[in-house]
């Protein structure tokens, strides 16, 4: 009978690797140098970088946006550059983490130290939905149609989500009306 049902469990819950259900990430391409930019010797402008957290659940299975078991975790990062020479969409990127507590199982969209490009300029890094605490630095350069790379802008990103449950505190408003409320209810009696 235990085997019988270890065997149901097979069925019912299929191995998977976790990596083989993270959505690839659109657009991004290696970033190829343009011999008509030859003579540029000009590196871009330090790029603004934005980012934004998200945790997300959907209704299980592997589709195109989640892991396995139906949750994600996902920084989005934003990207804005100029160059003298080279229009926007065929600037390249690089982007290393400096330093920090990194989230886990941290996948960034490419595995390897060569730019890429990505022509809308967001970038979304998978990780662990449940790692509920990270604090690490991100490193983006850019990178012109001849090589130049630009300086770097380090952006410090920073997550803390609680880890479920009911919380006892108060915000102190609440106190202040429930002491009035309790002093006029014994002024009553």
């Amino acid at each position: 009978m235990k085997w019988l049902c270890l065997l149901g469990l097979l069925v019912v819950l299929p191995l998977r690797d976790a990596a083989a259900c993270v959505r690839p990430a659109d657009g991004i391409e290696p970033h190829v140098l343009d011999s008509a930019h030859a003579n540029d010797t000009t590196p871009p402008a330090a790029p603004t970088v934005t980012h934004s957290v998200d945790r997300h659940e959907v209704d299980g299975g592997c589709g195109t946006t989640t892991d396995c078991d139906g949750k994600y975790g996902r920084i989005y990062v934003s990207v804005v550059a100029s160059d003298d020479a080279a229009p926007v969409e065929r600037l390249g990127y690089l982007v290393r983490v400096v330093g920090g507590d990194v989230p886990r199982d941290l996948r960034m969209p490419w595995f390897d130290n060569d730019a890429r490009q990505q022509p809308q300029g967001e970038l979304a890094l998978g990780f662990d939905y449940d790692d509920d605490a990270f604090d690490f630095e991100l490193e983006v350069r850019v990178v012109d149609l001849n090589g130049n790379i630009s300086e770097p802008t380090i952006v410090r990103i920073a997550d803390e989500q609680s880890s479920g449950g009911c919380s006892t505190a108060a915000s102190p408003g609440w106190w202040v009306l429930a002491a009035i409320a309790f002093v006029l209810r014994r002024r009553r009696r």
